[in-house]
């Protein structure tokens, strides 16, 4: 028969596995915190070592009018027609000259953009392709407008007001060879009564571009 001291040493082995048992799960939890912590710290610093050298672009229009010269060097501009080219209502050719000026804290490599037109236009060739840009560096490009807009369009509001855009697709490595790219939508406002036509920049921001 077990005698008491026997039954002590059952309970106290007992509680020793249990207490065993308690400190290595929390051994295991705390360990996967740490490893979070560890990855987490590990993910910020590449987030702040990518900031560090992100190159980002800024858009200004420097000049928007009616084209004067009627020989424009081909060699320096490209043609952006909005809609289709039997539209009814056809604007004179607009010069606009955009500056791209790299605002980031890193210089971007292999530096290329090309332009989507809306209802179905073609995409343009690429211009300025595969230059690089320090920080603070910047290029002007001069294009040319032609607005054809159809009287059935649905982007027309009862004003006479006609809303429509191009987008700028920008794409370059910084550094690390790390590929972005970056939108900059242009939005043009065209007033069929007072004959004018307005233009504004959105610049989106840099996203990078996953090869998988």
């Amino acid at each position: 028969v077990p005698s008491i001291t026997d039954w002590l040493m059952v309970i106290i082995t007992f509680i020793y596995v249990v207490a065993t048992c308690a400190i290595c799960f929390f051994n295991w939890r705390s360990a996967n915190v740490a490893q979070k912590q560890i990855e987490e710290n590990q993910k910020q610093y590449e987030d702040e070592k990518k900031y560090r050298v992100l190159p980002w672009f800024h858009v200004s229009i420097s000049k928007f009018e009616i084209n004067e010269s009627s020989h424009p060097n081909p060699g320096e501009v490209i043609y952006v027609y909005m809609c289709s080219t039997d539209a009814s209502i056809h604007s004179p050719l607009y010069c606009m000259e955009f500056c791209v000026r790299n605002i980031g804290q890193g210089p971007a490599t292999r530096f290329k953009y090309d332009w989507i037109c809306p209802d179905g236009a073609d995409s343009f060739p690429v211009f300025f392709a595969n230059q690089s840009l320090m920080p603070g560096e910047d290029f002007s490009k001069t294009v040319f407008a032609k607005f054809s807009i159809s009287d059935l369009t649905s982007n027309k509001s009862n004003y006479g007001i006609i809303l429509t855009e191009a987008k700028m697709k920008f794409t370059f490595y910084d550094i690390y060879n790390r590929e972005y790219s970056q939108i900059i939508a242009v939005h043009f406002k065209i007033n069929e009564k007072e004959h004018t036509i307005e233009a504004e920049i959105e610049a989106g921001m840099p996203k990078t571009v996953d090869r998988k």
